[in-house]
């Protein structure tokens, strides 16, 4: 017996190309929809932090620093603060939707979006739940830490915070298996449950119990699919990330050719409706060639994600025969 994962390196590639090619502008036009929310599409996790000026950190008044700050730019960053939570619930549950119809639409020939979103609306609401659970955990665990450090450091008790930094820093080795372990959770959810709630018509939690017993049989199988999928995953990210910087460069010729005549007419220019109507063409020129890196983004992220399902359904597939989601497209690395 053989190790699946590096068989199917090769067969991965067969159906790719037998899924995608040849090009279908509607077929790929839909898939980068899906990959905007399943796939990636460039978008980059942002990173937030916050800067303190003014006051003693010691201080225990409240109202220090705060008083300057008028009562609707308060009113403006909660409501920002809402607006975003919100718009980042709404697109886990697409997102989460999305799975599946990224599922159901490599294992058929066509990419029925709005029929598959009908079909599979419960399922993505409980993927969605699934996450956020984990998500909520990962947050108690990483983010509360942080939190209770702030509170005894800006609560002045040097000695205490000294103590928690120690014990913290001991405890993080812990904190990285941790945040591997949830890894391989969510990846093994999107990439081996997903299809068996699909195939057997079952919730998160019932599919996981379906898992679990050919998990515990083969694990040194899944295993040995986590490191071979994780150099795919490297190798898919550089191609990537050439590919998109070689057509960011590519599209920005054109781009330099009109802002730059443009922006010398404006600063020539100086004022009036003629300048104004300079820096408009810049912002709407700019805004394309940002909406055009996005659209390559996701059509070159397309057959690279397909790759990445594929591989891991060729595996479950052989962990298993039950799990076997696509039986019918195995005919093209036949032989």
């Amino acid at each position: 017996m053989g190790w699946y994962a590096i068989q199917r390196v090769d067969d991965a590639i067969d159906l790719t190309r037998d899924r995608l090619w040849p090009i279908e502008r509607g077929t790929w036009l839909r898939f980068a929809l899906i990959m905007f929310f399943v796939g990636g599409g460039g978008v980059g996790v942002p990173t937030f932090g916050q800067s303190f000026s003014g006051g003693d950190p010691g201080s225990s008044d409240p109202s220090v620093g705060l008083g300057a700050i008028p009562e609707w730019v308060i009113v403006a960053v909660v409501a920002l603060v809402i607006l975003g939570i919100a718009l980042a619930l709404a697109l886990g549950v697409i997102g989460a939707l999305m799975e599946f119809v990224f599922v159901e639409s490599l294992r058929s020939d066509r990419v029925e979006i709005r029929a598959s979103g009908r079909q599979f609306g419960p399922k993505g609401l409980r993927l969605f739940g699934f996450r956020l659970a984990i998500g909520l955990i990962v947050v108690a665990v990483f983010v509360l830490p942080i939190v209770l450090l702030a509170a005894v450091f800006y609560g002045g008790g040097a000695v205490a915070f000294a103590s928690l930094l120690v014990i913290f820093t001991l405890l993080s080795p812990f904190a990285f298996v941790f945040a591997f372990v949830v890894g391989v959770i969510d990846g093994f959810t999107t990439h081996f449950v997903v299809p068996i709630m699909i195939l057997e018509d079952r919730g998160v939690l019932s599919a996981w119990k379906r898992f679990w017993g050919p998990l515990k049989r083969e694990w040194k199988q899944l295993v040995v699919y986590l490191v071979v999928m994780f150099a795919i995953s490297v190798a898919v990210g550089l191609l990537g990330g050439i590919a998109g910087f070689a057509v960011a460069i590519v599209l920005a010729v054109p781009l330099a050719v009109f802002v730059v005549p443009i922006g010398m007419m404006v600063i020539a220019v100086g004022s009036g409706p003629l300048q104004i109507a300079g820096l408009v063409a810049i912002v709407v020129l700019v805004a394309l060639y940002v909406i055009a890196l996005v659209v390559t983004g996701l059509l070159i992220n397309t057959p690279l994600e397909t790759y990445r399902r594929y591989f891991a359904l060729l595996v479950l597939g052989d962990i298993d025969d039950e799990f076997d989601i696509i039986p019918d497209r195995r005919p093209a690395i036949e032989g």
